[in-house]
């Protein structure tokens, strides 16, 4: 990935590119381009340097921060982890927008949060919440990606044998889960909790996701409030992370449930549901 900042361009469409890609901030947040811009620089003017082409993420990353500072935020730190996080292969962006996500719904909701900021090799938590030493762990979606040798079969005519293997994938997103939930594990050594990002799908799919976990007992409650952290916890993190034509506007939602973990019994902790 090149080094080269990158400053939005507009179209008087609706249409806001970085590099050569862009999206209607018109049509998905009913936000005049020439506003966006302003937004975006507002955040440059205390340090957003942008790096990574992606427009969907960059779009979302300025429209928080801006609430976020609406609402009477330092997104200082914040916006350092941004930067940090545009210089790698693009999993420390994903995890720096999440994490942006988890403060923005925690700061909303009245809580005493603040972002951490990383110190070369020091090892630190990603958040404190009320006190309380936390961590992010971003499980990424893989049906896509394992998708991709199966493509042909759309163009060839096959779809009912494209569906076939798209339905398997889905069904071990269960795996997914576990594994997630295993190496989630991980995070007790840098944090007193963890908070686990597993999604990257439309609202109502996540709500759908969570329940049946909560039917099969692989979590307590559900919540579209931020939950307590509690040392040694963790909790499901489900924000909305795909865009609704039909609900035009900037409008975060996510999910939360806390999630069983076998830890030693000294820390253990089965929290009641919310």
């Amino acid at each position: 990935m090149g080094t080269e900042m990158l400053n939005p361009r507009i179209h008087y469409d609706g249409m806001v590119f970085y590099g050569d890609n862009g999206i209607n901030v018109s049509a998905l947040f009913g936000i005049d381009p020439e506003q966006y811009l302003t937004m975006h620089q507002r955040l440059a003017d205390i340090g957003l340097r942008v790096r990574l082409p992606d427009p969907a993420g960059q779009v979302d990353f300025v429209l928080y921060c801006h609430n976020l500072i609406n609402a009477g935020a330092d997104v200082t730190n914040i916006i350092r982890e941004y930067n940090v996080g545009q210089r790698g292969d693009g999993t420390d962006f994903v995890h720096a927008l999440s994490l942006t996500k988890l403060f923005y719904h925690y700061y909303m909701a009245g809580r005493d949060v603040s972002v951490c900021r990383t110190l070369g090799d020091l090892s630190s938590p990603d958040l404190i919440i009320d006190g309380l030493p936390c961590e992010l762990k971003v499980r990424i979606d893989q049906t896509q990606k394992r998708m991709e040798p199966y493509r042909h079969l759309l163009f060839d005519g096959k779809q009912d044998e494209y569906m076939d293997i798209l339905f398997n994938q889905i069904r071990s997103r269960k795996h997914d889960l576990e594994t997630a939930l295993l190496r989630a594990r991980d995070g007790f050594e840098q944090g007193d909790c963890v908070f686990l990002d597993i999604s990257s799908h439309f609202h109502s799919w996540n709500y759908h996701r969570i329940r049946s976990l909560l039917k099969k007992e692989g979590i307590h409650g559900v919540s579209e409030s931020p939950l307590a952290p509690i040392s040694g916890s963790c909790i499901l993190f489900s924000p909305d992370n795909a865009w609704d034509r039909n609900n035009v506007g900037f409008n975060p939602r996510a999910y939360w449930g806390y999630l069983p973990l076998v830890l030693p019994p000294a820390r253990r902790v089965v929290p009641e549901s919310p």
